[in-house]
């Protein structure tokens, strides 16, 4: 590989290391990024420090453009830097394994033992890449964040794969894709046809996710919501550490919740939804307004998702969601379960009621929960059609956080409504298609986080609801394998003796061997 090439390739690489999974993400930049890594690792004469220099260069991008996504309590007592210069390494593993099994297997091609060996070979980079993914995004307490699935967010055709197997097939078809493409760049005077077939089963699945992806629905439910102020919790919970003003701050954010639901009531909404959090206070205080809010509820017959932040009590802060139906009664509480161990509340139990309505099933989630798929696969099993997602973000993550929850609503055939303070509102369909959304630290528009939507109801068939993680299984299996007929080669060849003229010595340096697989 040339000085030019190798310069080409790794900007490359570091311009989509750039537009993938990040606050910038652009879905085909993970797809090139892929080909060019695995091109550049796989053509190197100096593997060792490759795989440093590549590790480096992706990992403090990557660290770079999260810097305060993710924050240093995840990480304490180091800085969040450190999670991501870990992370790129453990990433690159896929790549070695491809170089080794493409080592091995392309001997096997020219001695024409194994026709489809080196496509067959092709499988082992998504294998791994996909057991890598899952492994590392399946942390109990931080859930799926930077997973390569959510690189595909905005893409529909790809994001329907979601509703098969979930994040692991998204990434395993990006993966494989990658790999097809780099096998028909290497024998490109050659064109194998199973290569070609492959590449058009894959094409053939987005054909069918775009088709997918285009469907429509009869019924609609008309949803609006607002959400408190950037600044408004944090100076709140400020104030009650500090015992100064809390209480003032506490009557004035729910004289703002009762208002905005009385005036979206008034804007034929059905369901009005808050912002995680919006109704902090003590216990004594959230039962007041929920009085308050039940009325508004009963007077002009909608249902109110009321999220409340319980503070005051003998253990932890309770942060949870109640649904307020039209007679004004309590029909549904959900504890939040994820990202407790941060921000110090009540860990929830895990399970997502739901409630029916007229226009449908309901259920609700808080912001964290939605990033633990396999958790909110309750939703897809029970039929649910709308998730509603109270929030809260913050500036840095908010595009990516925000994009996360499409997926949820893909993998369950259900909408979704995320109601965000200090980041993205989102309407979401069942297919993944953003309706529309509300940047809180952009639009000045309205009341913050305002938006008012009329919200398709679909019910399209999906898979992952039961398989889960199946394919994040099998992908750990297939590289076990790939690992251990690795092993087995090795020791085979090493039976054989130094300096040996064995077949299996030929196979193992396989560059230097004639198409007939006799060396010359």
């Amino acid at each position: 590989m040339s000085i030019g090439i190798r310069a080409l390739l790794l900007a490359g690489i570091a311009l989509c290391t750039m537009f993938t999974c990040g606050p910038w993400n652009v879905p085909i930049a993970a797809w090139i990024g892929m080909l060019l890594t695995l091109r550049y690792f796989r053509d190197t004469t100096t593997p060792v420090r490759d795989f440093v220099v590549l590790s480096l260069l992706t990992g403090a991008i990557t660290a770079v453009l999260w810097q305060g996504a993710v924050p240093d309590i995840v990480t304490a007592p180091l800085p969040s830097a450190v999670l991501f210069l870990v992370m790129a390494p453990l990433g690159m593993l896929a790549y070695v394994l491809d170089r080794l099994v493409h080592r091995r297997a392309e001997p096997l091609r020219q001695e024409q033992t194994r026709r489809g060996a080196t496509v067959l070979a092709s499988l082992a980079f998504p294998l791994a890449m996909t057991a890598w993914d899952t492994l590392g995004t399946s942390s109990p307490d931080v859930g799926t964040f930077g997973s390569a699935g959510y690189s595909q967010a905005g893409a529909t055709p790809v994001m329907q794969l979601a509703a098969v197997g979930g994040l692991a097939l998204v990434t395993f078809t990006v993966a494989w894709t990658a790999s097809l493409a780099n096998l028909l760049w290497e024998r490109r005077p050659e064109r194998p046809v199973s290569a070609l077939v492959s590449l058009g089963v894959v094409g053939a699945a987005l054909v069918v996710g775009g088709v997918r992806s285009a469907g429509s629905a009869d019924e609609t439910v008309r949803v609006g919501g607002v959400s408190l102020g950037n600044d408004v919790l944090p100076a709140a919970l400020a104030a009650y550490q500090a015992d100064d003003g809390f209480d003032a701050r506490v009557a004035e954010a729910h004289a703002y919740l009762i208002e905005n639901a009385v005036r979206l009531a008034e804007d034929d909404v059905q369901v009005v939804v808050f912002s995680e959090a919006a109704g902090f206070g003590t216990a004594t205080d959230i039962d007041l307004l929920r009085l308050d809010l039940g009325e508004v509820a009963s007077t002009h017959g909608v249902w109110i998702a009321l999220p409340t932040l319980v503070l005051g009590g003998e253990g932890p802060a309770v942060n949870q969601v109640e649904i307020i139906d039209p007679t004004g009664q309590v029909v549904l509480t959900h504890v939040k379960y994820g990202g407790n161990a941060f921000e110090g509340t009540l860990r929830g139990d895990q399970d997502i009621p739901f409630v029916d309505t007229p226009f449908g099933r309901l259920a609700a989630v808080i912001c964290w929960d939605a990033d633990f798929p396999g958790i909110v696969a309750q939703v897809g099993r029970d039929d649910v059609d709308l998730l509603l997602v109270p929030a809260n973000d913050w500036a840095e993550v908010r595009a990516i956080h925000s994009d996360m929850s499409t997926f949820r609503a893909v993998e369950n055939g259900t909408a979704v409504f995320r109601q965000t303070s200090s980041g993205v509102t989102l309407a979401v369909d069942a297919y993944g298609r953003v309706l529309d959304r509300v940047d809180s630290f952009s639009d000045a528009s309205g009341a913050p986080g305002e938006l008012i939507v009329d919200l398709p109801l679909h019910d399209p068939p999906v898979a992952f609801p039961t398989v889960q993680n199946l394919v994040g299984l099998i992908s750990q299996v297939g590289t076990l394998g790939f690992i251990v007929w690795l092993v087995v080669a090795r020791l085979r060849h090493g039976r054989t003796g130094r300096g040996s003229p064995s077949r299996d010595s030929a196979r193992a340096d396989g560059p230097e061997l004639e198409p007939s697989g006799r060396r010359g």
